[in-house]
């Protein structure tokens, strides 16, 4: 038996040999065979004041303490009675001016199209044409994406001593490019080294349009 002690002297808190049994102050706890322990009764009841005889009480193990005191706490308020009538609803038909008749949808037939809001048909870039695109004509001065680059400037729109038909010349925003500006001693622009790059206007971009359907007329036969 585990036994907390009152006033101490004892040789553990509830422990031994590392296994906790139960828990209690340092130095209150013993445990001790059950032939060394005796139950004591509580103390009788005081006489009151009138002179009547004192009561023994029972035993601590067989307190029965009341769930609610009625001198520290109002009783709690009886809950509700519940209108088994409004519950039962279901089983029951309501007669009368103010009885709600049950609302029924039918689902079996499915809107007709003329009822149903009309949405505009979304456009891809596949069924856009150039006749819906906005009349824009490539400049310099651009902003352009390059496939396999970055983003740049478009500097130069032209031909080339380096290479049949035309060619971009465009400044990227980071060094991805090839030159500066210049092709084997003839300059065309100028931008920081490695941040010069020529590329065909089928290999860019100007807002997801390609570069080759939006050259100046004056560049269309040399593209050819």
């Amino acid at each position: 038996m585990g036994v907390e002690l009152d006033s101490g002297g004892g040789d553990n808190s509830g422990s031994h040999s590392g296994v906790r049994y139960f828990n209690c102050r340092p130095a209150h706890g013993v445990f001790l065979p059950p032939s060394k322990v005796k139950r004591l009764s509580p103390p009788a009841v005081a006489a009151t004041s009138s002179g009547s005889s004192t009561n023994s009480g029972p035993t601590t193990d067989s307190i029965d303490f009341p769930a609610h005191s009625s001198s520290s706490s109002p009783s709690p308020r009886p809950s509700p009675p519940v209108n088994k009538r409004r519950l039962n609803t279901s089983n029951t038909t309501k007669t009368g001016p103010r009885a709600k008749q049950p609302r029924t949808v039918s689902l079996t037939n499915p809107p007709s199209s003329s009822s149903l809001p009309h949405h505009p048909p979304s456009l891809s870039s596949s069924t856009l044409s150039l006749s819906s695109l906005p009349n824009v004509t490539l400049e310099t001065g651009m902003s352009v994406f390059v496939t396999g680059a970055d983003f740049g400037v478009v500097r130069f729109i032209g031909t080339t001593q380096f290479s049949k038909g035309v060619w971009l010349g465009i400044e990227l925003r980071k060094p991805n490019g090839k030159n500066d500006g210049s092709v084997k001693g003839h300059r065309y622009f100028r931008c920081k080294p490695s941040h010069g790059l020529f590329v065909k206007p089928e290999k860019a971009t100007h807002r997801g349009i390609n570069c080759s359907k939006i050259l100046p007329s004056s560049c269309l036969e040399n593209n050819s």
